[in-house]
Formats: structure tokens, C-alpha cells, sequence
């Protein structure tokens, strides 16, 4: 049917605009196909390779000082915690207080470690806190060796051999969830998918969700021999080191707002600094 003289003209087009601020920015680190295809191959690839102990997970020595640093975050945020009666605060509220006092009561019930390798933080931190872990990790043979090292008392364990793009997180179940040195290893895509199931695992009024990972003023991918890539050079990165905002602008995109974060500096041996945040769905 002919339009009439006196209809409505097409609204003219407007330009598609990002989503979220800086969304555009970031976008363009992944249209690469040197650096998005095989992303996933190559860091499985990689994986297979490391041994299954200390320096396999981490390169050696950063390893005391990372934990120690945790066990006193996630003691003092438990301790806010205790003090806010183990719910939630409302936005603008922080769990993360520069309190002391660590208390060696098991607090969090249901805890869930995503990328756990061989349960080194699970060993090192979240069984003096958690009464129970599910240790999410894709190599069998790093599951295998955290079957052997974690204690048989106190602290239970189960174990689930599945990558973080495929493992399934039942809803509004876990009083903790913790990501550690796994985002690295994701594109912006994977990273705030599994954010979001991440988030909707978490139990309502108490559940929180710890990201701690590496960070550096600028972006810097790393290739297969953990040194800095370039385009054209080597087969491609398997990681990338994001600036804070950009992992910041991820956890907007899944839907997490900030209730604490610290940045850990100075670690030997290791020219980034880390950032530990914890996170809670903003709805």
C-alpha cells in the first residue's frame, strides 16, 4: 500500500552509540583476528604445559605474599561482615573496612573458587575461613594434585573439572565466590558472562563475590611465554593484563557494583600490582 503525502517521515538514523562509557575503547582490543582466534586454544595449550605445583600456578615466588595478603582482606571483610550481621549493605556501603582482628571461626558456608588450579588459595586462604569449597578447574591433573595436598579435616571439599566458560553455577547458592587470576585468561565476552553467573549464584542478603587479579596503568597482552606480544610477532596472546578501569567497566557490564577493594604493591619478582575487589549484584 502507497503511503499518503501526509504520513510520517522515517525517523532518520542515529548513530549507534556504546552501551556503557569506555565500551567502544575496550571493544577494539578484540577485533584482531591475530588476537581473538585460537584465544582459547592457546591458553589450554599453555596450561598442559605448566607443572602441577607452586611454580607452575604462579612463576614462582609471588605466591607467600599473595596469600598472605588475602587472608588478611578476607579476614577483615569477614569481620565487616560480622559487624553488618552478614547481609548486605545498601549502595554506597563498604564491607571492606581497614579493620583487624582476624577471627579464626570458619565464617562463610558455601564457597565456590573459580580457576583453582591445584587449591593453592584454597589451601592457603579460604579454608580458614569456609566451611565448605567447590573447586571449579578445567586441567585434570591440577584437580587431581588439589585432591592430594588439601587436608581431609575441617574445611570439605568437592571438586568440578570444567572451564569457567562451561561451568555451571547454581542460582543463589554460594555465600563466596572467588576468581583469581582467571579473568586474565578471558575475553571481555567470556569475562562478563561468566560474571553474571557468577552473580546470580551468589545467595541473597550475604553472598559476595572476591575478583583479585593483575593490573597495569595500560593494556599488555602476553604471549605463550609469558613476555609482552606484540602484533605480528609470536602465535598470538593467551592473556591480558586490563588497567583497573577497564575491569571496573566489566564488572558495571555484568551488573556488580564495588562494595571494597585494596590494591596490593610491592610483591617481589612481579612488575604488576594487584587488585583485590568484592563485588555484589547492584540490583
Amino acid at each position: 500500500m502507497k503511503r499518503s503525502a501526509t504520513a510520517a517521515s522515517p525517523a532518520p538514523k542515529r548513530r549507534k552509540l556504546a552501551p556503557k562509557a569506555g565500551a567502544a575503547k575496550y571493544d577494539k582490543l578484540w577485533k584482531s583476528a591475530e588476537v581473538t582466534k585460537g584465544w582459547n586454544a592457546r591458553g589450554a595449550r599453555y596450561w598442559k604445559e605448566q607443572p602441577a605445583d607452586l611454580e607452575g600456578m604462579t612463576g614462582g615466588g609471588v605466591s607467600r605474599a599473595d596469600m598472605a595478603f588475602s587472608r588478611k582482606a578476607l579476614g577483615d571483610l569477614m569481620t565487616s561482615l560480622r559487624k553488618s550481621g552478614g547481609k548486605r549493605r545498601k549502595a554506597g556501603g563498604k564491607l571492606l573496612n581497614k579493620v583487624s582482628g582476624v577471627c579464626p571461626e570458619q565464617f562463610f558456608g558455601k564457597t565456590l573458587e573459580l580457576g583453582a588450579g591445584i587449591g593453592r588459595v584454597s589451601q592457603g586462604v579460604l579454608r580458614h575461613y569456609c566451611r565448605a569449597v567447590h573447586l571449579v578447574e578445567f586441567m585434570k591433573k591440577y584437580l587431581d594434585k588439589a585432591k592430594k595436598i588439601l587436608p581431609r579435616s575441617g574445611c570439605k571439599y568437592t571438586f568440578q573439572c570444567s572451564s569457567a566458560q562451561k561451568c555451571r553455577i547454581p542460582v543463589n547458592h554460594y555465600n563466596l565466590v572467588w576468581c583469581q587470576w582467571l579473568l586474565m585468561y578471558l575475553t571481555d565476552t567470556d569475562a562478563v558472562d561468566l560474571l553474571k553467573r557468577a552473580s546470580k549464584g551468589l545467595a541473597k542478603n550475604g553472598g559476595v563475590l572476591v575478583v583479585k587479579e593483575n593490573v597495569m596503568k595500560k593494556h599488555e597482552f602476553e604471549g605463550d611465554e609469558d613476555s609482552k606480544w606484540k602484533p605480528g610477532v609470536g602465535k598470538g596472546p593467551m592473556n591480558i593484563v586490563r588497567p583497573r578501569k577497564h575491569f571496573e567497566h566489566l564488572f558495571k557490564r555484568a551488573g556488580l557494583r564495588i562494595s571494597g577493594s585494596r590494591r596490593q604493591v610491592g610483591v617481589v619478582d612481579v612488575f604488576e600490582d594487584m587488585h583485590f575487589w568484592v563485588l555484589e549484584p547492584s540490583k
